[in-house]
């Protein structure tokens, strides 16, 4: 029986090499954030065409983010849900902005 592979991601960092309680052994694999146009690229991954405006704020947004894979798919659902359409990131960014939450400290 093949025991297959997972990937579990998580904050904090396990041991060099752990194993959980079935015997599995657990290899940790640091991850960097995306660059700013990977991270665009992921906020758009679901839309079939963007906008010159889109792209701009999806690029917005990544920088925001700081490249966080996680982040940008929860902003990338969020947006969609909210906003819909063909220019969800552009008016996420605008109301965000408006609320001044887009502003760094």
């Amino acid at each position: 029986l093949d025991k297959g592979r997972l990937l579990i991601t998580r904050r904090s960092m396990l041991g060099t090499s752990d194993t959980l309680r079935d015997g599995a052994r657990v290899y940790p694999v640091l991850l960097q954030p995306l660059s700013v146009d990977d991270g665009a690229m992921l906020l758009r991954m679901d839309q079939a065409e963007s906008s010159d405006e889109e792209v701009r704020a999806s690029k917005t947004l990544s920088n925001m983010l700081g490249g966080h894979p996680l982040a940008l798919s929860v902003v990338a659902r969020l947006a969609q849900a909210k906003f819909g359409g063909d220019r969800p990131l552009t008016q996420y960014l605008e109301e965000h902005e408006a609320q001044g939450l887009g502003r760094r400290k």
